[in-house]
Order: C-alpha cells, then sequence, then structure tokens
C-alpha cells in the first residue's frame, strides 16, 4: 500500500489497493479503527467508518460516482455474482395438463422490462443496477402485505360468530396487534386502542384475538417476520448492545413515526442524554394514529420548541389551512402546540374555494381551470390534481380529459410523467414540492405550481 498525506494539511493516510474507485484513502483513527474518506484534487468526503477489515472491505465494494442523468452523487455498492457451473442432466417426466399449463405460463413477468436504460436512469437508477432493476418482478414486492391480508381472510373464515369486515381486520392487526407486538390475549384485552373509532367490549376482544392468534401463529410457522417484528427485534438487540452504532440521531418528520419505529429509535437512542432529535409537525400527523412516546421511553415534555416562521407556505394558503385545525393541538401525553403565531415569509395568490350542484357541472369548471393554466404557460406535469379518496379518482380523470389534457395516475412509488398532469389522492399529495393556488371542496382538490 502506498502511504502519504493525504491532503496539505498533513492528514496521513493509505491508498485503498483493492477499491474499484482509486480515490478511496483509509485514515488510521485508533489501533483497530479506521475512517474511509474519498478524496480527488478538488473534494475532500467523510464517507465510512469501521474496524480495520470491514472498513477496508466496504471501500473495495463501493465507488463514489456522479449519476450521468441526475447529477446527483452516489455510492454506489459493486454487486459481483459468482455462480457454480452444474452440467444438467434431464429425466423424463408425465406432467398432468395444468401443470403443464402452470410451467409454461407461471414465469413473473419483470416490472421494468420495457423500460428503457434513460427512463430507469432518470429515475436515479445507478447504471450498475440497471439490469437487476429491469429483472425485478411484482413477486418481489408488497408480497408479505398481500399474504397477511390472506392469512386474515384464512383465519376470519374459520372463527364462526363475527361481523367484522375485511377492512377492519386490517386496520386493527396493522394499528393495533401488529404495530404494538402484542403476543397473548391478555396484552390485546388490556392494550388501549387510541385512534380507533369503533369501541369492542371484552367479548369482541377476544374473538378477535381468536382470529389474530391464528395470523402470528401461521407467521411463525412459515418463518416471515412483519416490518413492526423486525424492528422490535432491532430493539430488542440495541437494548443489549454494550456499544450502540451511533452517538446521536436526526428524526425527521417525527409526526410519521409509527409505534414500531419509535420503539426501536427509543432503544438506539439508548436513554443517553440529547441522543435523539425529533423535528415534526402535529398539525400534518394524517397517517398515524395516536400513541404515547413516553410509554416507548422517549419523553419531550417541556424539551420542545416551536419554529413559527413559515418558509414553505404562502400566507394565503397557510391562513386557509389553519381555518381547518384548531387553534391548539395537543398530542396523548400532553404536549401542547399553539398555531396562532405562525407567520409566512412571502404573500401568494388566495386559494379559491367553489361547491357545484352537480358532477357535471364540477367537471366543467376544473376542465376550464385546467385550460387557463395551460394558455398561462404552465406545463400539464407541473398542474396536479388532487381528490379526497380513491372513490373519486375516475371524477378527477375525466376532468382532465375534459380539458383536453392527458392524465396520469400516481400511486406510492410512481412519479409524474412528463406531458401529463398528475392525479392522485390527498393522502400522496403531503410532501410533493406544490403550491396549492385554487382548490375547491371536498371531494376534489386542484393543485398547481406557483
Amino acid at each position: 500500500m502506498r502511504s502519504r498525506a493525504l491532503c496539505n494539511r498533513g492528514v496521513p493516510g493509505r491508498l485503498v489497493d483493492r477499491a474499484k474507485d482509486k480515490d478511496f484513502w483509509s485514515v488510521r483513527v485508533s489501533r483497530d479503527i479506521r475512517l474511509i474518506v474519498h478524496r480527488t484534487a478538488s473534494s475532500f468526503l467523510l464517507c465510512y467508518v469501521d474496524h480495520h477489515d470491514a472498513a477496508y472491505q466496504w471501500a473495495e465494494r463501493r465507488r463514489l460516482e456522479r449519476h450521468p442523468t441526475t447529477g446527483a452523487a452516489q455510492l454506489v455498492e459493486i454487486r459481483e455474482t459468482v455462480r457454480e457451473i452444474r452440467v444438467p442432466r434431464y429425466v423424463e417426466v408425465n406432467l398432468p395438463a395444468s401443470a403443464q399449463g402452470a410451467a409454461v405460463g407461471g414465469a413473473a413477468t419483470a416490472i421494468f422490462a420495457d423500460a428503457s436504460d434513460d427512463d430507469l436512469l432518470g429515475y436515479g437508477v445507478p447504471v450498475e443496477w440497471l439490469d437487476d432493476v429491469r429483472a425485478t418482478t411484482e413477486d418481489t414486492l408488497l408480497d408479505l402485505a398481500d399474504h397477511l391480508r390472506e392469512l386474515l381472510r384464512q383465519a376470519a373464515a374459520d372463527v364462526e360468530g363475527h361481523r367484522f369486515g375485511a377492512h377492519f381486520l386490517w386496520t386493527e392487526w396493522s394499528t393495533v396487534v401488529d404495530a404494538w407486538q402484542l403476543a397473548s390475549w391478555e396484552d390485546y384485552r388490556d392494550v388501549q386502542r387510541l385512534g380507533r373509532k369503533t369501541r369492542l367490549a371484552e367479548k369482541q376482544r377476544e374473538l378477535l384475538w381468536s382470529i389474530f392468534s391464528r395470523v402470528r401463529s401461521a407467521l411463525a410457522a412459515q418463518g416471515r417476520l412483519t416490518e413492526p417484528g423486525m424492528f422490535a427485534q432491532l430493539a430488542a438487540k440495541m437494548a443489549d448492545a454494550a456499544h450502540p452504532p451511533f452517538d446521536f440521531c436526526v428524526i425527521d418528520e417525527a409526526q410519521d413515526i409509527g409505534v414500531a419505529e419509535l420503539r426501536f429509535l427509543a432503544a438506539l437512542g439508548g436513554r443517553r442524554p440529547n441522543g435523539l432529535f425529533f423535528a415534526g409537525d402535529l398539525g400534518q400527523r394524517i397517517f398515524q394514529t395516536p400513541f404515547s412516546w413516553r410509554a416507548l421511553g422517549v419523553d419531550v415534555r417541556g424539551r420542545s420548541h416551536t419554529l413559527r416562521i413559515n418558509y414553505r407556505t404562502s400566507h394565503q394558503i397557510r391562513r386557509q389551512a389553519d381555518r381547518l385545525l384548531p387553534p391548539e393541538l395537543a398530542d396523548v401525553d400532553g404536549n401542547a402546540e399553539q398555531r396562532g403565531a405562525t407567520v409566512s415569509v412571502f404573500n401568494g395568490p388566495a386559494p379559491e374555494v367553489s361547491t357545484f350542484d352537480s358532477p357535471a357541472n364540477e367537471t366543467e369548471a376544473i376542465a376550464d381551470w385546467l385550460r387557463a393554466r395551460q394558455r398561462e404557460g404552465y406545463a400539464p406535469q407541473a398542474i396536479g390534481v388532487f381528490v379526497r379518496s380513491q372513490e373519486q379518482i375516475e371524477r378527477a380523470l375525466s376532468a382532465v380529459r375534459a380539458a383536453g389534457m392527458r392524465p396520469v395516475q400516481l400511486d406510492d412509488g410512481s412519479g409524474g410523467v412528463s406531458g401529463s398532469v398528475p392525479v392522485a389522492t390527498m393522502h400522496l399529495a403531503k410532501g410533493l414540492d406544490r403550491m396549492p393556488c385554487t382548490s375547491r371542496s371536498p371531494p376534489c382538490t386542484v393543485c398547481r405550481s406557483s
């Protein structure tokens, strides 16, 4: 290995000879700890720290490169495949007709098989991962969620005397039983079902537990683990660890944290003073049911500060949105937030709220509004049409088509398409980089970039 100063400041280091990226250097921190840095003539980046062998292995498997399409700097993991070549031995077997059909047509369809390199690169996929991403099938995505719903359906069919629907069973499982990792009837009997609108007597809970216990047993028998289960196991590991992997953790969008995630973060913080820093907004808590942070070992009472200057939303939009919330918001642990003193730093168009006598009039008005924005020079992809729920999606699509424009429906994993107007539910609108200028009463809200 070559050893020399990394920069004019005299930082000693060794070039990582086996690294694919020849700008990776190792800096000695202690007898066993090494810091991996990426150094060029014009840049010096701290990348990774670990024990000696692990640090070198990390550098040997990665390369820092500029993405050819997005321009973003990426640490790309270099994946090498070693295959054992076997000589096949063919045996003639007579298959029934049904099995023959499955053998011929059972191959999973690759989701991105028809996507061009330019499309995938535009999404930020590293060049070396193009083939792997293109080979992804539907069988590898969202498999466990569908499997869980089927287990719930089967378990509910085996239990007589209940009238609980599939949606209620799924939300009770996901927000109560699985979220809190309830392992016994006593746990479920005594848990507080905060945010659940349906009250349950003990007999009803007992009936429900007979369903959920079947699901838990089936998952255990199949060796499957839900995401909350994974976080619970990680939390247990962190609690037993002598040295936590991080000294401090910064968590943004804290209002969207669920029970399982917070339990893990609490263990990761290790009850160290100031080990966790949260940034969030109670007024944006629209995805999570309320629960006690203090019950999971995270107590922020008396240790929080409210930011009252809004740099993101115009005065007009913020004032309209504040009318939907009470002057004071409080969480389960009693942390209160006063919203009256918030100010915005810029002005914008005032939101327009309109109501209509019929869906036909609604569609015509939205189409007129869209055509007006197009005449002003806004590109279709810079306009968004959002509705309250999935039931109104078709009405929004019809309104866009009536304007002579092409709609594209967004889902949890898709982005916009150039030349098309994005259409989605309000659930997906949160966090998008858009500034609503015109809106009307539910079920449909129209937004455009400002």
